[in-house]
């Protein structure tokens, strides 16, 4: 069964409790209806200037697909392990 697009997303971030998992919802929702607006077309190439945590990154991973490619940049430290746990789930999508 095919997840939402929503649901795939959210599937790949880490959610520590269940708080934080209604605002990430709300917030992920938003971020999809901005990238559908951009129209992010699949196979697209897209560099994320300010990823912070990678949350609109992969609604853009969702939004270009297997073929296309996002790459977010940062200038804080790379201390986050979100990141690196986001980086090996969009892999598998």
């Amino acid at each position: 069964m095919k997840l939402e697009p929503l649901e795939t997303i959210l599937e790949c971030m880490p959610q520590p409790n269940q708080s934080i998992s209604k605002v990430q919802n709300i917030q992920t929702a938003h971020r999809l209806k901005l990238a559908e607006f951009w129209e992010i077309n699949a196979g697209a190439r897209i560099l994320e200037i300010g990823c912070g945590q990678g949350d609109t990154t992969a609604v853009l991973a969702y939004m270009v697909g297997e073929e296309g490619f996002v790459h977010g940049v940062d200038i804080t430290r790379n201390t986050f392990s979100g990141k690196i746990l986001l980086y090996h789930r969009l892999i598998s999508l």
